[in-house]
């Protein structure tokens, strides 16, 4: 399953010594209450969300991060990948969405606002800064991490 294999690829960069753990969680919650909690974006049952717990002195997130950010994207081609804020204070200042910047395309044509979205952020993963851009219903896998 993919899911291990990223797994596998996170233990790889992340010592055994500095993690806590790491839980799961594969397509839609089962409830409309768990629905109405989860604020990681899965939004199909392709979609995946791994919860990365570190121990107490543990290197700096941000490294763990960006250097995931890459290897990811490198060994599974194909798949999106995002990080969501780990801590309180993001996810309160980001309103409970799963990125702090949030574009929303509406319209009566599923397909023509596919399109434009797609287009929007095709544009914004070249500006400077920019990471783990996506579109939040795009139809294929994506993952999410909290680390």
């Amino acid at each position: 399953m993919l899911i291990d294999h990223v797994e596998e690829r996170i233990r790889r960069e992340i010592p055994a010594k500095e993690l806590q753990g790491i839980i799961d969680n594969i397509g839609l919650p089962i409830s409309g209450i768990n629905l109405s909690y989860n604020d990681s974006g899965t939004a199909g049952p392709a979609d995946a969300d791994i919860m990365v717990s570190l121990n107490t002195g543990h290197r700096p997130t941000a490294d763990y991060v960006r250097n995931l950010r890459l290897a990811l994207n490198r060994d599974f081609p194909g798949v999106t990948f995002y990080f969501l804020p780990a801590d309180i204070v993001s996810q309160t200042i980001n309103f409970g969405l799963p990125a702090p910047y949030d574009i929303q395309v509406l319209g009566r044509d599923l397909a023509g606002n596919q399109k434009v979205a797609a287009s929007i952020a095709e544009k914004l993963r070249h500006v400077s800064g920019a990471v783990d851009v996506r579109v939040q219903q795009p139809g294929n896998l994506r993952i999410g991490l909290h680390i």
